[in-house]
């Protein structure tokens, strides 16, 4: 172990801001006009934990033209991003991914899952998708993962998934049309698919994927009769996970939650659960949605949690350090009640922030 001294401060004017952050955050002590020195003793060899690489992770987004290119590519590299999530926040639940289009726009984005792709591929990433909850279908989202992680040469054989025909009329045909269209060459005259046909025989194999987008928010683009309802969401995300895992049964696909056994962001219904542990009735989306997965024998790989420390106009450094402090309530909330609602399945089903 190596003994270091911290720096004698006098002045609060005289201090780096780094220790004036300490200083106003009560790391280091206010008694400025005496000289003081602290030792500290730090074993570099001891080991906490392993960071898992997906913390160092960056979102890529559609109306980022340069989101494919080699130059953002080299700069994510030198930032040490290991994780790309795609496509882009509450957009997500409007997003066409086979046309890269939002709700009934004509007009196309600046980047598609080409674009995505060559991103994630240049890095060797992990990635994340959030497939289109809002004003998509299940069907819609296992093409996606056919055109991403199917073989090949799948199409014609005995062990190609028919996708069928969704709630909107689309046929969505089979998942090795799709893997076969990312195998193939651009055409002559484009047809609109052009972006899709990237000559590449071999999967992405992506790996984790998402059900949407704070679908509990009113913010949240979605058709579905009942809006922003759990009890609707844990449906319909059970015909997603079925039919996404049909295509790829070795992929990982999470739902989202939010913290609190009350906490009902939307103007969806309100239903009311009662918690087995505690035998005290909620109302909060996160206990109605794992209720009703549960009762449908559905356990996601993962929960889904969105956190924003800081409003836009209110950053401040100060604040944001001392933020760290309640992150393991949150933890702590989420774990919790994936025990109550979901029981021993739950344990296995990790945390995840996107």
């Amino acid at each position: 172990m190596t003994p270091l001294t911290i720096p004698k401060f006098r002045l609060f004017a005289h201090l780096t801001r780094s220790a004036r952050l300490l200083l106003l955050a009560g790391i280091i002590s206010p008694a400025l006009g005496l000289a003081q020195s602290v030792a500290l003793s730090v074993d570099a060899t001891q080991k906490v934990r392993v960071v898992d690489e997906r913390v160092f992770g960056v979102n890529a987004v559609m109306w980022d033209g340069q989101t494919g290119t080699s130059q953002t590519a080299s700069m994510l590299q030198a930032a040490g991003v290991r994780a790309i999530r795609i496509p882009g926040g509450s957009a997500s639940d409007e997003y066409h991914w086979k046309t890269n289009t939002n709700l009934a726009n004509t007009w196309t984005w600046a980047s598609g899952f080409d674009s995505f792709s060559r991103l994630i591929t240049s890095l060797n990433s992990q990635a994340f998708v959030t497939v289109n909850y809002g004003t998509g279908t299940p069907e819609e989202a296992a093409a996606w993962v056919a055109y991403a992680n199917a073989s090949s040469t799948l199409a014609g054989t005995t062990s190609d998934v028919t996708l069928g025909v969704d709630a909107d009329g689309v046929d969505w045909k089979t998942a090795g049309n799709w893997s076969g269209l990312r195998a193939a060459a651009p055409l002559g005259t484009n047809d609109g698919s052009n972006f899709l046909r990237v000559s590449r025989p071999a999967p992405y194999a992506l790996k984790y994927w998402e059900i949407g987008n704070e679908c509990y928010g009113s913010w949240e683009s979605d058709v579905h009769p009942a809006r922003w309802d759990p009890v609707t969401y844990a449906t319909e995300a059970k015909a997603y996970i079925a039919k996404m895992r049909a295509v790829d049964p070795t992929i990982k696909i999470g739902v989202v939650a939010e913290t609190g056994e009350d906490n009902l962001d939307g103007k969806s219904p309100v239903h009311n659960v009662t918690n087995p542990r505690t035998g005290a009735t909620h109302h909060g989306w996160t206990p109605v949605m794992l209720t009703t997965l549960k009762s449908l024998g559905v356990t996601p790989d993962f929960l889904i949690y969105h956190r924003y420390d800081q409003a836009p106009g209110l950053e401040s450094d100060i604040a944001l350090l001392q933020k760290a402090v309640s992150w393991p309530k949150d933890a702590a909330d989420l774990r919790q009640q994936l025990s109550d609602y979901l029981g021993a399945a739950g344990t296995n089903v990790e945390l995840v922030v996107t």
